[in-house]
């Protein structure tokens, strides 16, 4: 529920144990413990209804507009944590999405052997690559980059990048295409 009316006094257990247990409940990521208003004929109690955490304190006899106000009351706080749970939704959102990029920028670069050291390439920068035996050799400009694989494999890699198989040993960026021979 998003809203329990109390009274302090009950059998067996009293409000005041009910909302401690209620706190204690193992909630789900997307639900809370419900907002709590007591009800009750004994007004001296009403402090520590608030030390509580209960939204609001009603006296018996119950009169409606005071009933109405703290309902009112109630449907804004359970408003604003509905608010508060949505933008904690979108901020996880976001969070997924920007992983989800970095990830998607991290593959669009590859490490190759320069030497004893590995240089990052991005992908959008290689001209063609083809195969070389057990390796496939990267083209940038005047610069290559043996590395060991198939081409097949580099194939299936490289295509989601737009890259294209022009033959059973090469694989070219069509952006890097300036034109074409007959």
């Amino acid at each position: 529920p998003d809203l329990t009316l109390l009274d302090i006094e009950m059998p067996h257990l009293d409000g005041f144990d009910v909302t401690e247990a209620l706190s204690r409940l193992s909630w789900p990521a997307n639900a809370a413990p419900p907002l709590v208003v007591f009800v009750t004929a004994h007004p001296e109690f009403a402090l520590d209804a608030f030390e509580s955490g209960a939204l609001d304190f009603i006296s018996k006899p119950v009169r409606l507009s005071r009933l109405e106000r703290a309902l009112s009351r109630a449907a804004e706080a359970a408003g604003q944590r509905e608010a508060t749970r949505g933008v904690a939704e979108l901020s996880e959102q976001l969070d997924e999405l920007k992983r989800m990029r970095r990830d998607a920028d991290e593959e669009r670069f590859l490490w190759v052997r320069r030497g004893h050291d590995r240089l990052r390439l991005d992908m959008a920068a290689i001209d063609w690559i083809a195969a070389e035996g057990e390796y496939v050799r990267f083209h940038i400009g005047e610069e290559s980059f043996l590395e060991r694989g198939s081409i097949s494999d580099t194939v299936i890699r490289f295509e989601p990048y737009g890259f294209v198989r022009i033959h059973r040993s090469a694989i070219v960026n069509p952006t890097h295409i300036a034109g074409v021979e007959t």
